[in-house]
């Protein structure tokens, strides 16, 4: 499993190997494409004596970026901008390093923004030109902006084009003539032999040099810092800036119904918790919920707003339930002082839930916000949503905040919306200490995967009549 999952896996047998496996597995973490290192370090070499008394390498030297890139084809995606009707960018995973100036250029030539499920954090959900999320869990708005009849350029950056990404690889909004495809990992290339430009090298970079020749070429209106719009105060924002996204249930984001909705519970979220808030968003029926309904607040609208960075984090491909029940203590070790929130299932708790006492042992602030219904959600609406029998998505009724305060963390049992606004929030993002939301969600509001399920659909059909 690990072998398969990882960009690097080794096994050190003598101290003297440590050093340069542990170079390579940093090397291999942290250079394109990335990802994680996995290395087993048996109990008696962590106990005997370290075989050096300085490194023998530069790692620093050795992490140094790959900045290079082909100016002819920056010359040429500069070109068919020009050419351009309409732009509409679409943001993955990868592009990270090169956001704030993609932003910057997508205000410039008035271009459409959407992202990827990984994408999302990346991108503040009140920008102006935002029209949501396309893919698993995404929203109507992106597939109309895709459809526009006026956008005859779609420039895809930092994206693999997976299943998830382009909603079930639908060749009407992504996969055709409109594409281009623009990355630093040659394999994500090969995802779109149907792309009519290709660009690959360091991003940032690339981007960079792009704003650069269509600055210098007048393509474009170019803002000075004063005229970058400011979205305000976080309701402000809320009440200007969500009509660009189309909800599937709009109506249940306002509703003060009992138990509260997953839907309203996103929307309460953002505005309790406070900015800088990161939240990792684990596999499961919370994964659908909060690609679609949860928008952190931020102020990020150009490279000015240190863009860089994403506060929303989540995993679709070979993602176990419970992953981010680690990662979000991980997190929270690696960025004291800022609030971590861990949103995840009572599928995926009682699985990984013991995890907690790693957060009570050092002090964590993590917030478990768990969508507690008795039930694999994801199973449970899939078999329902397919017409499919049934079976095997039943969990027993749990009182999970009982559980995290057994294992010392702080439990709340939240049922209603009045029961969240209540929440001391200052007091849970500040405290040294993890605390466990249970909230007791409506059962059977559907979740925003429909989409999901016609192409399964679609695929089983195509298999059995393959005409």
């Amino acid at each position: 499993m690990f072998e398969y999952c990882t960009r690097y896996n080794t096994l050190v047998s003598h101290r003297d190997q440590l050093e340069h496996k542990l170079s390579a597995a940093i090397m291999s973490a942290f250079q394109s494409p990335g990802g994680p290192s996995h290395i087993s370090l048996p109990l008696d070499l962590l106990r005997s004596a370290a075989a050096l008394s300085s490194p023998s390498y530069d790692l620093a030297d050795l992490l140094k970026t790959d900045k290079s890139y082909d100016p002819d084809s920056v010359a040429t995606l500069k070109d068919e901008i020009t050419q351009a009707r309409g732009v509409a960018f679409v943001i993955g995973e990868g592009a990270g390093s090169s956001i704030g100036t993609i932003l910057e250029i997508a205000l410039a030539i008035q271009a459409k923004v959407i992202v990827t499920p990984h994408g999302k954090g990346f991108v503040s959900p009140y920008h102006p030109l935002f029209c949501g999320v396309i893919g698993f869990a995404g929203h109507a708005s992106a597939i109309q902006a895709l459809l526009d009849p006026n956008i005859d350029t779609i420039i895809a950056v930092g994206t693999a084009l997976t299943e998830s990404a382009t909603d079930g690889w639908n060749a009407d909004l992504i996969l055709n003539r409109r594409l281009i495809h623009v990355d630093a990992i040659a394999h994500n290339l090969t995802k779109s032999p149907m792309a009519r430009l290709h660009v690959r090298g360091h991003l940032a970079t690339i981007f960079d040099e792009l704003q650069t020749r269509l600055h210098a070429d007048n393509v474009g209106h170019w803002p000075g810092n004063n005229e970058i719009p400011d979205i305000g105060r976080p309701q402000a924002a809320l009440l200007r800036r969500t009509s660009n996204i189309t909800y599937e249930d709009a109506d249940a984001i306002n509703d003060d119904a009992t138990p509260i909705k997953p839907a309203r519970l996103m929307r309460d979220l953002t505005r309790l918790l406070p900015p800088n808030t990161h939240y990792l968003v684990d596999s499961g029926n919370s994964l659908s919920w909060a690609i679609h309904y949860l928008n952190p607040y931020d102020r990020r609208l150009a490279g000015r707003r240190a863009a860089n960075g994403s506060i929303f984090w989540t995993c679709l491909e070979y993602a176990s339930m419970g992953w981010a029940i680690g990662a979000a203590i991980g997190t929270a070790m690696a960025k004291p002082g800022t609030p971590t929130v861990c949103l995840t299932g009572d599928g995926s708790l009682l699985m990984s839930g013991q995890e907690i006492t790693v957060a009570v042992e050092h002090g964590l602030t993590v917030i478990f916000v768990v969508l507690n219904d008795s039930a694999l959600g994801m199973v449970k609406h899939g078999q329902r949503l397919a017409g499919a029998e049934s079976v095997g998505f039943e969990l027993p009724e749990s009182d999970l905040a009982a559980m995290a305060r057994a294992l010392g963390a702080e439990g709340i049992v939240i049922n209603s919306p009045e029961d969240l606004a209540a929440l001391d929030i200052i007091k849970l993002c500040t405290r040294a200490g993890p605390t466990l939301l249970d909230i007791r969600v409506d059962r059977d509001q559907i979740p925003p995967m429909a989409s999901r399920i016609r192409m399964l659909g679609s695929v089983q059909k195509m298999a059995k009549d393959p005409k």
